[in-house]
């Protein structure tokens, strides 16, 4: 796989993962059964899904916070499990390998209080820490540039 070609790949499909192979190939100039090969190998190995970035604010979901909490290593399984099964859970995180960074959507401020006072019922927490989110300014732009090995 020619490091050039995954780099365009990958650029495009982070831009609009629903563009087709030919659009691709368009702008890139590469060939559809050069991209098809390469997506299949990447499939495999470095794409773990393509999706869909919704506007939480617009399905009614005002509040989107980051929370940080440190529970109690004895409840740090249990705490896991709720959270990983959680749907107000966006994104969960195991950082400083004590602590959990939570990425959550709720609909509302009050929804948030209840979703801390669930896991405090639930677990013994160290510490915790509430961000609110009011702006996002980039949101899932990174694409590496691939190194050839």
């Amino acid at each position: 796989m020619r490091t050039n070609t995954v780099q365009k790949l990958l650029e495009c499909l982070r831009e609009d993962s629903r563009l087709k192979l030919q659009e691709i190939s368009k702008l890139t100039k590469i060939p559809v059964s050069t991209l098809y090969d390469t997506l299949k190998i990447l499939r495999r190995t470095i794409i773990k899904k393509f999706t869909t970035i919704l506007d939480f604010y617009n399905l009614g979901y005002k509040t989107h916070a980051i929370i940080i909490l440190k529970p109690n290593s004895n409840d740090k399984k249990k705490l896991q499990s709720y959270l990983y099964t959680n749907n107000n859970v966006n994104s969960l995180y195991n950082v400083d390998n004590n602590s959990f960074l939570i990425d959550a959507i709720l609909k509302d401020n009050k929804e948030l209080q209840t979703f801390i006072q669930t896991i405090e019922s639930l677990a013994s927490i160290e510490n915790h820490e509430v961000y609110l989110v009011y702006e996002e300014f980039k949101h899932e732009e990174f694409t590496p540039k691939i190194i050839s090995g």
